[in-house]
């Protein structure tokens, strides 16, 4: 798995009828740490925003990912430890959030909780090993 990425198309579904907030986005697990790009439609054509936003944070904030597969739409949960993460984005709720997975995605998103694990197993290791030669350093040993 080292040097894999995931690369997973979402969408949050409009939260009124009008097509305010729609958020289209894709979730990329890189090597190191997770980012979030989003665009945010003000209305069904219309694109509202600057632009594409950016979340980035580290895979040891992920406190949940979960794939929810059903009939017919494929959902991703993603929770994170601190809430502030993503803020940012609409459709959140107090670092939750439900994403519809785009067709082309489905794939790869069925491998994104052993992905998550993985890396977050790595940081620990590396943060362990860390640990352990800063104290047999100090020590002398």
């Amino acid at each position: 798995m080292d040097g894999d990425t995931i690369s997973i198309f979402f969408y949050l579904p409009a939260t009124d009828s009008l097509g305010h907030q729609h958020v289209d986005g894709k979730l990329r697990l890189l090597e190191k740490n997770v980012v979030l790009q989003f665009k945010v439609r003000d209305r069904v054509f219309k694109r509202a925003g600057e632009g594409l936003e950016k979340i980035e944070f580290p895979y040891r904030e992920i406190e949940k990912v979960e794939y929810l597969g059903g009939w017919f739409r494929k959902k991703l949960l993603l929770k994170t430890r601190d809430p502030a993460t993503l803020e940012k984005m609409p459709g959140t709720d107090l670092g939750r959030v439900v994403m519809d997975i785009a067709r082309k995605s489905r794939k790869q998103a069925k491998k994104i909780e052993a992905f998550v694990d993985y890396r977050q197993s790595l940081e620990l290791a590396a943060e362990s090993h860390e640990r352990w030669e800063r104290s047999h350093g100090e020590s002398g040993l």
